[in-house]
């Protein structure tokens, strides 16, 4: 039989006679059973299979996966070359079952009976074998093993002391895990380590020594901070040794053979697992070079069993996240991907991962647990290249992610790093060990690294599960300007008490700014529903902070903060104070709060901005979120209490419905770039893209209206691509045409650099604009067919008919509201004006930039090579 039988099913309406094809539909089957290189051949048939389409083709070329398992053990990657196109995508389908699963293990069978009652799984001679001495994961079917570990699962050693001050080396051990740990032979002292908790992660670490006799424990490499650093109660156990193989449900590997202490008679006939393969799908372009892997649509396929080294490399030295750990998925130089109704599972790092230069990815209503590390991943953990295409504007939608830090504790449920205008709305994460949504990664108040991502109307249920510390159901870093996170369900938060900071139900960390917290409901988080250690410009607003044990509202460090506005919020506690503020600080803003009778504001900081409020008081059921009741609430705030509610009742009934276990009870926007020097800005060269198009990240309006702004050439006929905007047409506002890109800054020198072809008729406004209400205007000129003018003040006379280049600097931030304007001219000759005023002397931020074509006369005025950036003051 052929290593691989497929069919190819075309139909076309009509082939050349029209130019109006009917939709295609190419079908590629890949057989039962197919590993890797048959999925490679698929994927090869598929290219030719596109090669061979008519122009104008619209439909899909389908890889399908029937119902079955597939064994990936060889990464699977997609290229440039297997994009499909917006009218043609790339479809890898399964099953309509949901049956069709990648597998990046060797399925193991028919153990034999080894010493004390344990399983022995013979394993095949390969080049793929897991290295032993650095652990992996091993399944039973459905369930996770538990690598051999003293002591047992749910108890842990204590570090005594410090083996001195301040050392990350050595430490001292009770008696009790001395014993074990001075009993390690040279041989298992190679392959065994300890797994060191730390705060809010862990690490994992080689015994260099143990001294039976005085306790002292040496390990390699040393520990990321001091041991004893964050408190007492510091934990450890012992991996990955044979003499800790003695509960039911461990296992161990050794030189060709998986050990496994079966929990009951059925282990033994049930097919086991070990992960060989640590990236099953790997979506790789360069979209440095502009080679993106793009148009491809994953739908119904599960993806499970993926292989995560313990010690080295990414494992190694965890400081916080395990955002270097890697994923089951993982996207780089990618764009208009779908991810649709899959599921991600039993992994050994994280689920997915978009990596460098990832945009208008869609993973939507895909389900993701039992993860060794997290969910997903979105950006490098490493601050972008300047000049290169940025990670923003992914779509998070309507996801199960639950089973979280399975192997590192620290994995979260969503990272946003260093990426903007993302959005993570309407998913469900649960049963985390460390926070369930991190946005942000630069600690303190540099130029912002991340911003205008959307948190909206995700449920967060029981997540900490008291494994860690210092760590929230949101958690935000740094400045993140035009950040939203709205409308959202977050309840029992916990965190390990003794060991670190506390957990928060919102955590704004380290320099946390410029975003806003509207509209959530907070319940039962340990250490209260709002914690800021220290930011400015935050609005926190019409929340509800229900039920924790500790002040709802804290804030740790005011000496670095700047004012915050705190407004219109609802905090029902059952601690004595609503409030547990370190101080006081001009500019900080109270009002509108509500507190139940008899609690109090926490020493008069909040004064006449909280106000108490007879019978307000909390009921209802344990599980049933639409049971819930806030009663004394005036109506329209009820009004809030309840759409969030009902927005976390519909997807709490959903996953209880599709994934029961999981919950309690039974059972686009366009891309922005971030700005430089951290994360590179906005660069579209017309030149190379193709006619009729209206390239991202601008946006257009009107909207519906691709004949009035599109990819065109200058003149008809000739000249070079070009964004050509056509006013004159009957009916069109004042303002129209227009394109404008949401870009924001707050800090440093921004600088557009753009070509424009105009022609005699030509008007065409380019201004930039804050997000105020209404909004104050910065830089702006006109420029016309005959010439640039700026505050209705002709500076420059030209030609029509003809290219010139035009640059435009500004500094955000506060300072003198200036501004610099360039042009070359055709010859080459550089024009430039300095210290040019604003037009509003407000102005010192920019949120938008655009450029208007306000003419009422037939004209077509043309950009080119535009490029945004944002550099230091």
């Amino acid at each position: 039989m052929a290593l691989m039988r497929r069919a190819w099913e075309c139909v076309f309406a009509v082939l050349f006679a029209s130019a109006h094809a009917a939709p295609v539909d190419v079908v590629i089957r890949v057989p039962t059973g197919g590993g890797s290189d048959a999925v490679t051949k698929a994927l090869a048939e598929a290219r030719q299979a596109r090669q061979k389409l008519p122009s104008g083709a619209t439909g899909a070329i389908r890889v399908v996966f029937p119902a079955g398992e597939f064994p990936i053990f060889d990464t699977v990657e997609l290229t440039p070359a297997d994009s499909g196109t917006s009218a043609v995508p790339l479809v890898l389908e399964g099953a309509p079952s949901g049956a069709s699963r990648w597998v990046g293990a060797w399925r193991l069978q028919d153990p034999r009976q080894g010493p004390g009652g344990r399983l022995e799984y013979a394993l095949p001679a390969s080049r793929r074998t897991p290295d032993f001495r650095v652990g992996g994961q091993f399944f039973v079917g459905d369930q996770r093993a538990v690598l051999a570990r003293s002591p047992n699962l749910g108890s842990h050693w204590v570090v005594k002391a410090p083996a001195s001050a301040g050392s990350k080396a050595a430490f001292v051990a009770d008696k009790a895990a001395a014993d074990v740990l001075g009993a390690l032979s040279a041989d298992e002292r190679e392959r065994a380590w300890l797994h060191v908790y730390q705060s809010w992660t862990t690490g994992r670490h080689r015994v260099r020594s143990a001294a039976r006799d005085g306790g002292t424990v040496t390990i390699t490499p040393e520990a990321n901070w001091p041991f004893q650093q964050f408190g007492a109660t510091q934990r450890y156990l012992l991996e990955n040794a044979p003499s800790a193989l003695d509960a039911a449900g461990e296992w161990l590997m050794t030189a060709g053979a998986v050990w496994y202490v079966p929990k009951s008679a059925n282990d033994r006939g049930t097919t086991a697992y070990l992960p060989v393969n640590e990236r099953l799908l790997v979506f790789k372009g360069d979209a440095a070079r502009g080679r993106w892997v793009e148009h491809v649509h994953v739908r119904g396929l599960r993806f499970a069993y993926t292989y995560q080294p313990l010690l080295g490399g990414a494992a190694q030295g965890d400081w916080q996240g395990a955002v270097r750990v890697p994923a089951a998925i993982e996207m780089q130089g990618t764009r208009f991907v779908k991810l649709q109704d899959c599921e991600i599972a039993h992994t050994g790092g994280y689920a997915a991962w978009l990596r460098d230069a990832v945009q208008h990815v869609t993973i939507e209503r895909c389900a993701m647990r039992d993860l060794g590390a997290g969910g997903v991943k979105v950006g490098e953990p490493d601050k972008p290249v300047p000049g290169r295409p940025a990670t923003g504007f992914n779509r998070l939608l309507e996801n199960v992610i639950t089973g979280t830090g399975e192997v590192f504790p620290g994995g979260l449920g969503v990272w946003i790093g260093h990426s903007f205008g993302n959005v993570i709305q309407g998913n469900v994460i649960a049963n985390t060990r460390y926070s369930g949504i991190s946005v942000g990664w630069q600690w303190g108040y540099g130029a912002a690294t991340s911003g205008d991502n959307t948190v909206r109307r995700n449920v967060l249920w029981n997540i900490g599960q008291g494994e860690l510390a210092d760590l929230g159901g949101i958690y935000t870093l740094g400045r993140a300007p035009g950040t939203v996170i709205s409308g959202n369900y977050v309840r029992r938060v916990r965190g390990f008490p003794d060991y670190g900071a506390g957990a928060w139900g919102i955590y704004a960390d380290e320099g946390s700014s410029d975003f806003a917290v509207r509209g959530n409901v907070v319940m039962e988080a340990q250490s209260g529903g709002f914690h800021l250690h220290y930011g400015r410009d935050l609005t926190v607003a019409d929340n509800f902070l229900l039920g924790s044990g500790a002040p709802e509202v804290s804030w740790t460090d005011v000496r670095q903060s700047g004012p915050w506005s705190l407004e219109n919020n609802v905090l029902l506690g059952k601690d004595d104070a609503a409030l547990k503020i370190a101080g006081t600080l001009a500019g900080w803003v109270a009002r509108g709060n509500l507190l139940p009778e008899g609690q109090q504001a926490g020493r008069g900081v909040c004064k006449e901005g909280c106000q108490s409020r007879p019978g307000l008081r909390l009921i209802g059921g344990e599980s049933d979120v639409a049971a819930l009741e806030l009663q004394g609430l005036p109506p329209e705030r009820n009004a809030v209490f309840r759409e969030v509610l009902s927005q976390a009742q519909a997807r709490v009934e959903a996953v209880r419905r599709d994934l029961p276990g999981v919950m309690p009870g039974a059972g686009a926007r366009e891309l922005r770039f971030a700005p430089q020097p951290q994360v590179p800005g906005v660069r579209l060269d017309f030149a190379d893209m193709p006619l009729a198009t209206q390239p991202a990240p601008l946006r257009y309006s009107p909207s519906g209206r691709p004949d009035l702004a599109q990819v065109a050439m200058a003149e008809p006929g000739r000249g070079r691509h070009c964004l050509r905007l056509t006013d004159g047409v009957p009916g069109l506002a004042s303002f129209d045409p227009h394109v404008f890109l949401d870009y924001k800054a707050s800090a440093g020198t921004v600088t557009v650099v753009f070509d424009v072809w105009v022609d005699e008729l030509t008007r065409l406004v380019h201004e930039w604009r804050d997000g105020s209400e209404p909004f104050r205007t910065g830089p702006s000129l006109t420029l016309r067919g005959d010439g640039l003018e700026v505050a209705g003040r002709t500076l420059l006379s030209w030609r029509p008919r003809a290219w010139y280049k035009v640059a435009v600097s500004a500094r955000t931030g506060g300072g003198p509201a200036r501004w610099e304007l360039t042009v070359t001219m055709p010859d080459g000759q550089v024009r430039r004006w300095r210290d040019l005023p604003t037009v509003s002397d407000r102005w010192d931020r920019l949120a938008w930039m655009g450029w208007v074509s306000s003419t009422e006369q037939a004209s077509r005025t043309c950009m080119a090579g535009l490029a945004v950036s944002t550099g230091p003051e």
